[in-house]
């Protein structure tokens, strides 16, 4: 799924963290911790480094497996390719934002337009 051949990547945790965008990492394993604590499934979405070096959107789901001392052995789970999700979603989003930028200025153009008229009015009534 990242590109890379097997044996490039091992599946600790410390080559997930060397994968794994640095401005997901700490929200990741606060998750991945309170799962551990609350032995609740866990679910989550971050950004991995491919092979070629682009990050890409992923969603990470599954469950902590313990052993008779209740630590946590290993983590079972399945990954999903989001990345275009995401990619589609950030442009539904600037066109949102762009749609309501153009809507406030219409406001406020008919709203200037409004104020234009009543003066116009105002005028026209003050007029001999």
């Amino acid at each position: 799924m990242l590109g890379y051949e097997e044996g490039e990547i091992k599946t600790g945790i410390d080559d997930f963290e060397k994968i794994l965008h640095p401005s997901d990492t700490e929200r990741v394993f606060d998750q991945v911790e309170k799962s551990h604590v609350n032995h609740m499934p866990f679910s989550t979405e971050y950004r991995l480094k491919n092979k070629d070096g682009a990050y890409r959107w992923y969603s990470c789901g599954g469950i902590v497996k313990y052993n008779e001392s209740d630590k946590p052995i290993r983590m079972v789970g399945s990954i999903i390719d989001i990345d275009e999700k995401k990619k589609l979603i950030k442009s539904l989003e600037e066109k949102m934002e762009e749609l309501e930028k153009s809507n406030r200025i219409m406001v406020d153009r008919e709203l200037q337009m409004v104020k234009l008229k009543e003066e116009i009015t105002k005028l026209s009534q003050n007029k001999p």
